[in-house]
């Protein structure tokens, strides 16, 4: 009798301990503007992968298990949309000797991805870097095209896409911490390479951004 008291009593003090040393979980809301990048903002008639991709929004949310004073993990889910440059295009085609007419209302975009912290923990200041890993998907707006050489007209037209692709970011930012709540920035780069099947035929995507958001945060436990 007094082993299996020894023993409830050891059981109930490390259920006492482990409620003591309960470990950080945040709630994190970042909303802000993200800058597209690489062949995503590319105007070049030649490439392919000219995404023709304006800067757009940025929101997203996510929690952060602090695994100890330095590492933490976490998920995000976000989402993002960039405008159509409609600009361009036509310019360019206006350089060739014709005119035209561009619509579109360009890119949607989300994603959800897995999250590694390195944490460096200053009083009420904490700095942190990330690694992200998951997948997300990227939708092309419907496009219409109306073209004029000056004697014939021409209509163009594309259909709505949406194709899903493997998706990772790096970031880095700060959190100021006032009792249960946080406010932060965050500098964030992602990218992915959606591949997008149409009538038939195929063709890549790049679709990279860099984020600078504000970050809301909130102390769970």
């Amino acid at each position: 009798m007094k082993k299996l008291l020894l023993s409830a009593a050891l059981v109930a003090l490390g259920f006492s301990a482990s409620a003591q040393d309960v470990k950080p979980l945040r709630l994190q809301l970042n909303i802000g503007t993200n800058y597209s990048t690489g062949d995503f903002s590319a105007t070049d008639m030649t490439s392919e992968s000219s995404g023709y991709a304006k800067n757009g929004a940025h929101f997203s949310i996510g929690l952060m298990k602090e695994l100890n004073p330095n590492f933490g993990i976490g998920i995000t889910l976000a989402g993002k949309t960039n405008a159509l440059n409609t600009e361009s295009m036509e310019r360019q085609i206006k350089e060739f000797g014709g005119s035209a007419k561009v619509e579109g209302d360009g890119y949607s975009s989300g994603y959800l991805m897995g999250d590694f912290y390195g944490l460096l923990p200053l009083n009420n200041t904490t700095l942190y870097a990330k690694a992200s890993l998951g997948y997300g998907s990227l939708t092309m707006s419907e496009m219409k095209m109306t073209i004029s050489d000056g004697e014939d007209t021409y209509n163009i037209q594309r259909k709505e896409l949406t194709a899903s692709s493997a998706v990772y970011g790096l970031a880095g930012g700060f959190r100021h911490d006032f009792g249960k709540f946080g406010l932060g920035l965050e500098v964030a780069y992602m990218s992915g390479t959606a591949k997008f099947e149409d009538d038939g035929e195929s063709y890549e995507q790049p679709y990279g951004t860099i984020s600078s958001t504000i970050g809301i945060h909130y102390r769970i436990k």
